[in-house]
């Protein structure tokens, strides 16, 4: 018999402030969250996944799908750079709009919901997380 489960709704989002560029867990703390995010990735089965990234502010990389595959493709690809943080209002770490839009992104979507948040810090930039959630 073939059991099957509702897909559940899941917005990842990271960090990619030049912060996660730190070595204080090797080979750095990026390196570490995406093969976190692989693994987790390599899990599924049945879900459709969203992803954010964010440092001053947050973009959506990939709205949902089931292409596993895909997804961290992207994932392993991502670094600070993506972002050019050198520009005007792109550098920091603004929780709240990345919450924000991972909330957005949800808005609408039937069945379960989940978001994973993975960060370095604290807020320096951006709304107040608390409004955000």
């Amino acid at each position: 018999m073939i059991e099957y489960s509702e897909p559940k709704n899941i917005v990842i989002v990271l960090d990619i402030s030049r912060s996660m560029l730190a070595e204080d867990i090797i080979p750095n703390r990026i390196e570490s969250a995406k093969n976190t995010i692989h693994t987790f990735l390599t899990e599924r089965k049945n879900d459709v996944i969203a992803f954010i990234a964010f440092a001053g502010k947050p973009f959506l990389i990939s709205p949902f799908s089931d292409d596993y595959t895909g997804l961290a493709e992207i994932v392993k690809n991502m670094t600070p750079y993506f972002i050019r943080q050198e520009n005007p209002g792109l550098s920091g770490t603004a929780i709240g709009d990345a919450l924000l839009l991972a909330n957005m992104t949800l808005s609408g979507r039937t069945g379960e919901k989940s978001i994973i948040f993975i960060t370095d810090g604290r807020t320096n930039i951006g709304i107040d997380p608390y409004i955000a959630l």
